[in-house]
């Protein structure tokens, strides 16, 4: 009997569960100015000339004009989400990258982003920042601490980065190491190929928090589970992917390149996350009565 009620309680915990088989997918697609910064003994200052090198900041801003939320756009024409995201190069071998947190990123732009921060929005009622143009003219930003100023306005949506957790990765594989031809090449040609796997520090939206962003497979990108203590899973909480493009006609603002990419990740709604907890509930009191 018993044995029963144990049963009686997984098989309705069991159909409480598929809630949570996918929760809201949000998407976001954007456009990017990036800078490289570099230390010059007392400050980083903007690099247009020679390699990316080791202790190198790849620093981009940038409006994400595609935001939706299980393909149903979140902007509708009068509200924008823009950003900024820093990276340093921890190493690189042959064109291949590896990146890190920059441990400078607040320092830099007077900012309080949590610790580990390499990726942050805001969703701003009053659009002002447009990234996207062959001439400064066309831009709506003259420098890069104008660019950063237009990009964090509005109310901090989310922040991504590195947590601790190994699964965490942020790689790039370049066809030229030359920031010569990068800043001259073509807004069309891609140079390199970027893919990162980050946690989610911070998450704001719709009544959510941080801790109920769902996990991903990194190897199948699908929704693996929802606030259940991952640590080193083989999972991680938001997954990005682009390209860096060469950045003629921007020279006179140390622009590099321009850049864009794709970033996805699963945040449940809260009723959603309710009901989740009531069937583990219910699933602890019969195994207790058991």
């Amino acid at each position: 009997m018993n044995m029963k009620k144990t049963l009686l309680g997984l098989g309705l915990a069991a159909m409480m569960v598929p809630a949570l088989a996918q929760p809201p997918l949000y998407f976001f697609e954007d456009d990017d100015l990036d800078w490289v910064l570099t230390w010059d003994g007392s400050a980083y200052v903007p690099k247009t000339t020679g390699t990316l090198n080791e202790g190198d900041v790849l620093f981009s801003v940038f409006e994400i004009p595609t935001f939706e939320i299980d393909g149903v756009d979140q902007l509708g024409g009068v509200r924008e989400l823009t950003g900024i995201a820093a990276v340093q190069v921890a190493s690189e071998i042959g064109g291949s990258y590896t990146f890190q947190v920059w441990d400078d990123f607040n320092a830099y732009t007077g900012l309080s982003l949590p610790t580990g921060a390499a990726v942050a929005m805001w969703l701003d009622d009053t659009p002002d920042l447009d990234v996207v143009g062959d001439t400064p003219a066309e831009l709506s930003c003259t420098t890069l601490n104008d660019c950063i100023a237009q990009a964090t306005d509005g109310v901090l949506l989310q922040v991504d980065g590195f947590a601790g957790d190994p699964n965490e990765a942020w790689t790039g594989l370049a066809t030229t190491t030359s920031l010569d031809d990068i800043q001259s090449g073509a807004s069309t040609t891609p140079y390199v190929v970027f893919n990162a796997k980050l946690s989610a520090l911070y998450h704001s939206y719709a009544g959510t928090t941080t801790d109920d962003v769902c996990f991903l497979d990194e190897k199948t990108g699908l929704f693996a589970g929802c606030n259940l203590g991952y640590v080193d899973d083989g999972n991680v909480q938001i997954l990005i992917s682009g390209t860096v493009l060469g950045g003629a006609g921007l020279g006179s603002m140390d622009v590099v390149g321009r850049s864009d990419f794709q970033g996805r990740k699963y945040v449940p709604e809260p009723a959603t996350l309710a009901l989740f907890g009531i069937g583990l509930l219910g699933l602890g009191r019969r195994m207790k009565r058991a």
